[in-house]
């Protein structure tokens, strides 16, 4: 028996007309869109939030004892933490998800999201109760990793198998949109709390965005509260066919699929983390721009990644998600130069262009991604593997810009960040292919 066959003996699901048929009459696939897209909502402008506070805040109110260098690395320490809690979450979550279904751990990491970025807010400070602040800090950022990482896997299984089988690119597509939304979300409330003098912005004003977070965690609660399974994962559990360990069986089966997975996903992560956040540090360091200028290149750029994940959803639906992989990874290609020739030549204008272009086509593979990896693996092992993919390709892209400060510094020019770009783009696009041959072969969703 192929490898394949082994995968799927099990996965008898979401191939046929009625199946679809159920699909639809057992679920509004709006609303689980809706509450899965919340998630993702949340889960960027957790990222947002904690990325800023860690530059700007913590080291001051949690490591004040601290020289001003040694204080600023032990607060981005703490976010670096979350990034190595994620393969974690993604092996516990996953393997829940795939054991006891996605609806229950869709609505746990959640609450647990939003709970823990809004306990943050609520922390005491190093002056109030010495140590326990920082190691307060560091606890709850284990947990937003932890539950960040079963998150996006399980909305985007969710989404998938829930969704018609001739839609499902569209609606992985639509998921998409919570990334930039989110961001803007917090970027705007991180804006109007700016404008605090700077004694009551870190007296209390940048605990605001973070206690948001409850409110967010009663309006995800409320969409997911009703949510009923997936159809496949209930024919599957009817049938008793659940894996015992799925990341070890799939780990077994189709180690090879993983492989294909993270190098699929690598641009839509490490590519991100090199346009939008080394970006802003390359701009402003190197190149003598002002930090204005390179956040709003920021802020048009996710409207931008917002419009074109729309446009896919509305235009390109019909493609399947390896091929749509497959041009986003062409264009970023295409776009490695241009993108560091125009923020070369300082123009305001030029500099927003180029980092929005970036955006643009990273858009296309992050449209994909939330179909294509579920399709890469069988109900029964799917969340699992989608889950510690993704968030393996996320640890990846975290280094992304410390690597590309690294290139820059050895290169001494913007050709070592051309290749850098490009080489990522290059690897999605030989995963992408990759992808491409297996589900034309054998797509299991």
């Amino acid at each position: 028996m192929s490898q394949d066959n082994v995968l799927g003996s099990a996965d008898v699901l979401s191939r046929s007309p009625s199946d679809t048929h159920s699909a639809l009459e057992s679920h509004s696939v709006e609303k689980v869109i809706r509450a899965a897209l919340i998630g993702n909502i949340i889960e960027w402008y957790d990222y947002l939030l904690y990325g800023f506070a860690a530059a700007l805040v913590f080291s001051k109110v949690f490591f004040p004892t601290l020289d001003g260098t040694v204080g600023m690395i032990a607060s981005l320490g703490t976010f670096a933490v979350g990034s190595i809690a994620r393969p974690i979450g993604a092996i516990i979550l996953g393997h829940l998800g795939d054991r006891y279904g996605r609806r229950k751990i869709l609505l746990a990491t959640v609450i647990m999201i939003s709970t823990s970025t809004a306990l943050i807010g609520l922390l005491p400070t190093y002056d109030q109760i010495g140590i326990w602040a920082p190691a307060a800090l560091v606890f709850l950022r284990v947990i937003q990793g932890v539950s960040v990482a079963g998150e996006w896997a399980g909305a985007a299984v969710m989404v998938i198998e829930s969704a018609p089988q001739d839609k499902r690119t569209r609606w992985g597509a639509v998921l998409q949109v919570g990334g930039p939304l989110g961001t803007l979300i917090g970027a705007a409330l991180l804006a109007l709390m700016s404008l605090l003098p700077p004694e009551q912005f870190l007296a209390w004003g940048w605990r605001v965005p973070f206690l948001s977070s409850f409110l967010l965690l009663i309006i995800s609660v409320w969409l997911r509260w009703g949510l009923e399974e997936t159809p496949e994962f209930k024919r599957l559990e009817a049938k008793q066919q659940t894996a015992r360990v799925p990341l070890v069986k799939v780990l077994a089966e189709a180690p090879f699929r993983i492989a294909i997975a993270i190098c699929a996903t690598l641009c839509t992560v490490a590519g991100v983390y090199v346009i939008n956040t080394f970006m802003i540090s390359y701009g402003t360091t190197k190149l003598g721009l002002s930090s204005t200028v390179m956040l709003t290149a920021v802020y048009t750029s996710n409207i931008v990644e917002m419009i074109v994940l729309f446009l896919i959803a509305r235009w390109f639906h019909r493609l399947s998600p390896a091929t749509l992989n497959v041009i986003g990874s062409v264009l970023s290609l295409a776009a490695a130069a241009p993108i560091f020739w125009l923020v070369e030549t300082k123009n305001p204008v030029l500099v927003v262009a180029a980092i929005s272009i970036g955006m643009a086509t990273v858009a296309f593979s992050y449209a994909a991604i939330a179909h294509l990896l579920p399709s890469l693996f069988p109900t029964s092992t799917r969340y699992s593997a989608v889950a510690v993919s993704y968030n393996l390709t996320g640890v990846i892209g975290s280094f992304m810009p410390v690597i590309a400060a690294t290139v820059f510094a050895a290169s001494g020019s913007s050709t070592g960040l051309i290749l850098l770009f490009a080489g990522i783009a290059a690897t999605s696009l030989f995963g992408s292919i990759a992808a491409l041959i297996l589900t034309q072969r054998h797509a299991y969703a």
